[in-house]
C-alpha cells in the first residue's frame, strides 16, 4: 500500500510540473493544429478555434487546454462514455506526461 501511495504522489507531483510548464508557455500553430486535426467533436472546441478567420490565440497552452475540458465536462447532453472518449483523444493530443528530452 505504500508503494502505491508513493507512486501516486509521485505521478501528481509530475502532473503539477506538466501543467505549470503548459501555464509557462503560448500556444503555437503546430498545438493548434493538433488539436483541430484530432477526433474531437468541434462542440468541444472554444469558440476561438472555430472562428471562420481564427488567428491563433494569444494564450498559453494550459488556458487552450483548459478550455476544452471544461466544455468536455459540462456538455450536459454528453455521457460518462463520450466523455471518456474525448478525453482520452485530448490525452493523446496533448499528454500530460513530462516531456523528455
Amino acid at each position: 500500500m505504500k508503494s502505491k501511495m508513493v507512486l501516486i504522489m509521485e505521478q501528481g507531483a509530475e502532473l503539477l510540473e506538466t501543467y505549470r510548464r503548459m501555464a509557462a508557455v503560448k500556444v503555437t500553430e503546430k498545438f493548434v493544429d493538433r488539436i483541430l486535426s484530432s477526433r474531437l467533436p468541434a462542440r468541444v472546441l472554444p469558440y476561438y478555434l472555430k472562428e471562420e478567420e481564427a488567428k491563433l490565440p494569444d494564450i498559453t497552452e494550459w488556458q487552450l487546454y483548459n478550455d476544452i475540458t471544461e466544455l468536455i465536462w459540462h456538455n450536459e447532453k454528453t455521457g460518462l462514455h463520450s466523455k471518456t472518449f474525448q478525453f482520452n483523444t485530448l490525452h493523446s493530443v496533448v499528454p500530460l506526461t513530462p516531456r523528455r528530452v
